[in-house]
């Protein structure tokens, strides 16, 4: 039974990994084309008018799409965490079920404090 959690685990981390990474690249490769064919380096931090997002009237950035590509970056190994902690819940691997837990909670308490 634990050879087969693990085995789950495994397959689902380079699942994540390959498809995180390879999402973020190509997110990063566009927005790099798009700096370069607009030369726009306009900063993504501003105010997000909701109306304008629902209406589809919202202007993308190149920088947006640069934003977007290293946000799935940092993503990626927080999903894969989560992933594992969910699978060894699901496979009543205790032990290493509250060990992963632990591992995310001081993954998100880390990515929410944004100390420095």
């Amino acid at each position: 039974m634990a050879a087969e959690v693990m085995r789950r685990v495994r397959r689902s981390a380079a699942l994540i990994f390959t498809s995180g990474v390879r999402m973020s690249a190509a997110l990063i490769v566009i927005g790099m084309a798009m700096t370069i064919a607009t030369g726009d380096t306009s900063n993504p931090y501003g105010v997000l008018e909701w109306d304008k997002l629902i209406s589809g009237d919202l202007s993308i950035t190149p920088s947006h799409i640069l934003f977007l590509g290293f946000t799935v970056l940092v993503a990626t190994p927080v999903l894969n965490v989560a992933s594992a902690a969910f699978l060894f819940f699901r496979g009543r691997d205790n032990a290493l079920a509250i060990i992963t837990t632990l591992v995310l909670l001081v993954l998100m308490v880390s990515l929410t404090l944004n100390v420095g």
